[in-house]
């Protein structure tokens, strides 16, 4: 598990641009043409950030995501639900500040990236100190 970490933050290093996807601020767009449109585009991380879908709706969107993202070998970060990116085996979780907090993140999944929003220096040297 320790190797599966090693070799994603790897290839986290490695990535020049984040994109994130949110169907309803895709112009009309599907939440799976935006992430192929990603690909395409030579995309080599995606985050699925969908905040009002429902634990169900979510979890099939993002089975959908990691079968398209592991063909091609695209990081998949899964937004505020690490139960979500561990039913998937996704690569990693990125949490917020009302979310699991870093430090129990790290202790149920230490082989995904995990990442949290910080809003204010404190809030990023806490986040550095965990």
């Amino acid at each position: 598990m320790e190797s599966d970490r090693v070799e994603r933050l790897a290839r986290f290093r490695e990535i020049d641009i984040y994109p994130v996807t949110c169907e309803k601020l895709s112009a009309g767009r599907t939440n799976l043409a935006v992430l192929k449109a990603m690909i395409d585009g030579g995309a080599r991380i995606v985050q699925l950030r969908e905040k009002q879908y429902s634990t169900r709706n979510l979890f099939q969107i993002a089975e959908q995501f990691r079968a398209e993202t592991a063909k091609v070998g695209v990081l998949l970060i899964i937004n505020d639900r690490i139960d979500i990116a561990l039913a998937v085996d996704a690569d990693g979780v990125h949490l917020g500040q009302e979310d699991l907090p870093l430090s129990a993140a790290r202790r149920v999944a230490p082989e995904l990236l995990i990442g949290i929003s910080t809003h204010s220096r404190q809030e990023a040297l806490q986040a550095q100190s965990e």
